[in-house]
This record gives structure tokens, sequence and C-alpha cells, in this order.
């Protein structure tokens, strides 16, 4: 079978507009930056409205329903989406490339499919500018080549494609219903810790736990060696699922190197966080499983009592550590004020029984997970699959016609312009 045609991404695509909502700051609308977009679903997550004299200096490209959004800013992380008709006629940020396909030409869901695509990203990737700030540019995304299938097999792609995202979606949602279980069974048994309804004692967290600060690893001292101690960093947090606790590295380090560098690992049942940057206002809580160690950017919580590990963590899901951040350019916690905090502690009783039904919890999550595994990897091959042609019963007429008329170039798009540590005791 001949191979379809590859084209342009931009060639493929209609021109977009730009518009300033500070032109009318009465007015309001609905503003979509690239923190809205969850990067898992790959959908646009309430975005809001504002004033247009509240509009951000980069609230500028107008977005139409089935607009493919696509971030140039760390393409690696792909944070995309699609327009829903709800949006429609409202404003994104300068942040993205604004995909609005031509229709005559390309179904705006397969193009959405393809900007999900590893190839796709890898494609941005390789053009990545820029080591702290990592992006690329609108033309950039647009000059990325596609394969082109004809109009009808890309509708038969989408249908096929659509049925396995939407076991997926519901995969998500199995995911995110749990992920609520764990903070409702913790209100369930101890109450809010903000008013301690059950009139739990009172301690600082320095009494029940010892807050352990992570370390200054130079990058040479991070081995590969399984033989070694785990090492993590706060960007080893973001695992697949969001999941509840840490069992694996990228990275290791000897123990000669903790001891010269006079680095204590945490211990199994330990809680880990961020504590600095934007991290702290995250989900980033993680339950250790096996000692390891941690960079300075992570700070970790190690009960007294290893009883009361779960109760830490579940707590911690609960507590907003923004709390204790230091109002700085860049927020941080302190050991010392994190040892402060006043937590409720249970009677042991109840703490164990805690931890029972935790540990139900968590095999029922770890199915779950695997199951959306499972399901995600499917989609993977599907889309594998489908960009290459290779689904059974495809067209025998996939590549004989594009949709692009010979020996005419499709469209291009216009260029949018724009502007110390506690102890216990």
């Amino acid at each position: 079978m001949t191979p379809w045609p590859e084209h342009r991404v931009g060639d493929l695509c209609m021109p977009t507009e730009l518009r300033d909502p500070r032109r009318d700051p009465a007015d309001t609308f609905r503003y979509v930056d690239i923190a809205g977009i969850d990067r898992t679903t790959k959908t646009i997550v309430e975005p809001p409205t504002l004033l247009g004299a509240e509009a951000p200096s980069r609230a500028r490209k107008v977005i139409r329903a089935d607009d493919v959004l696509v971030s140039t800013v760390r393409p690696n992380l792909n944070a995309v989406a699609m327009v829903p008709e709800e949006l429609d006629g409202e404003v994104a940020s300068t942040g993205f490339s604004i995909l609005r396909a031509h229709r005559e030409l390309l179904e705006p869901r397969y193009l959405f499919y393809r900007t999900i695509s590893p190839d796709f990203v890898a494609a941005l990737t390789s053009r990545v500018r820029g080591a702290s700030y990592p992006a690329v540019s609108d033309r950039d995304v647009k000059s990325v080549e596609i394969r082109l299938p004809p109009l009808a097999e890309q509708r038969r792609i989408v249908e096929i494609l659509d049925q396995a995202d939407h076991l997926r979606q519901l995969r998500f949602e199995a995911a995110a219903k749990l992920e609520r279980l764990l903070p409702a069974l913790f209100l369930k048994m101890f109450g809010d810790p903000a008013t301690n309804p059950m009139s739990w004692p009172i301690r600082p967290l320095g009494r029940i736990a010892e807050v352990v600060s992570g370390g200054a690893f130079p990058r040479n001292e991070q081995g590969r060696s399984e033989g070694e101690l785990p090492f993590i960093k706060v960007s080893d947090m973001n695992l697949e699922g969001n999941e509840w606790f840490i069992n694996r590295a990228n990275n290791f380090v000897s123990a000669d190197t903790l001891n010269r560098l006079r680095v204590r690992p945490a211990p199994a049942g330990s809680t880990v966080f961020p504590k600095i940057g934007a991290a702290i206002g995250t989900n980033k809580k993680r339950l250790l499983v096996r000692p390891t160690a941690f960079d300075n950017n992570v700070i970790g919580v190690t009960p007294c009592d290893p009883a009361f590990s779960s109760y830490l963590f579940g707590f911690f899901q609960l507590f907003d550590l923004r709390r204790l951040a230091r109002a700085t350019a860049v927020p941080s916690i302190r050991a010392s004020e994190l040892s402060a905090l006043p937590v409720p502690k249970p009677s042991l009783a109840a703490v164990s029984s805690f931890s029972a039904q935790l540990g139900g919890l968590t095999e029922v999550r770890a199915a779950a997970d695997q199951g959306r595994r499972v399901v995600d990897d499917l989609f993977k091959v599907l889309a594998h699959r489908a960009f290459r042609g290779h689904f059974a019963g495809l067209s025998a007429a996939a590549g004989r016609t594009t949709g692009v008329r010979e020996g005419a170039t499709p469209r291009q798009a216009q260029p949018e312009t724009a502007p110390e540590e506690g102890r216990c005791v």
C-alpha cells in the first residue's frame, strides 16, 4: 500500500484571530491558560471568568469550538486539549499554538489525536530552545509533518480511537473517585483536623514525628546501581496515575556518599513532599515504602511510632502546605515551622483501624491502576497502527487520494501577530 503523503500541520489549518480583552474592560471572558489543561485527560479544566480589565497580557488568542490547543512551553509534557462548544469565542494564552483544522482536508479530532501521539511530541521536543524555560514557537508546531489519509479514513480512525478513548476516560473517572476516598476515609474516622471535632489531643508535629530535610547532591554523586539507596527529586513524584506510594526511583546513591555529605535517608513509612516552589500547592505527597534519600527541594516526615505512618500520610493529603510557605518570590517551607505545626493525635486503636482500611483501599487502587494501564496501552497501540494505515479493513484507496487536489498546495495558515529539622520527644 502506498504510504499516505505527509503535510505540514500549518498547511492543513485555517488562520486564527487575536483579540485584546483589555480594550473592553467591563466585558467578561473565559480565559484558558496552560495551567488549565489537565495533561492526563487532555481537557480544559474550569477556565476562570475574568473582566477585560483583569486580562493578563498573554490573553490574546481567540479560540473556536474544535480548535486544538498545543502548549508551546515544555512540549514534552504534552499539554494539549480540544476546545468544547461552550468555550467557542473565548480567549486563550499566547503560550498555545491554536490549530484550527481546514475541514475540507482534516478532521479536527484526527488532528487532536495526532497531537497527543508520541511521534508528534518527539518532533516538538527536538525543536525545543532554552534551558530554564524550554519552549517551541508557533511556527515550530505548525511545521511538524503528519501523514494525511483521505477524510473517510480519518473519520474511520477517529471513530475507533474515540471508542478506545472513552474507555480511558471511564478509567480516569474511576481513578479520580478512588483518589477522593482516602481523604473521605480520614475525615470519617478522625474528623477535620482544622476543627478537631473529636477532641483529639493536639501536639506539635515535631513531638510525634521527625522532620527530615534532604541534601544537596552533586549530579555525579547520583549513580545507577540497583544495589544502592534510592534517590528522588520533586520530578520523581510525578508518578503515573497519581499513585500514593514511592516504591521505585530513577537514581541511586551509595551509603558512602550519604555519609560524606552527612545526609540521612528517610525510612519506609515516611511522608515526603516538595518544600520549595509552585509544587508545594500540588498533590505530590507520597509515602515511602523503602528507605530513600532525596534532594534539598524535598522534605520528609517520619513518625516516631511507625503505627502513625498511614495517619500522617492521610493528614497531609488534606493539609494545604501553602499555609506554611513563606510569601517570597519562591515560596518555601522551613523544617522548624513544619515541626511546630499543630496536629491532632488520635488513639492508637483508631490509627490502627485507619491503616487497615487504607491497606484495603490500596489494593483496590492498585487493581484499578493496572486496568487503566492496560486500556491506555491499548489506546497507544491502536493509535500507532492507525496513523500508519495498519488497521485491518482500511480502504484500499488510502494513499491514492488525500483530500488535497493533485498539484495544489493546501491553504497556508496566516501567521499570527501579537505582541533546622524537628526531633521526636
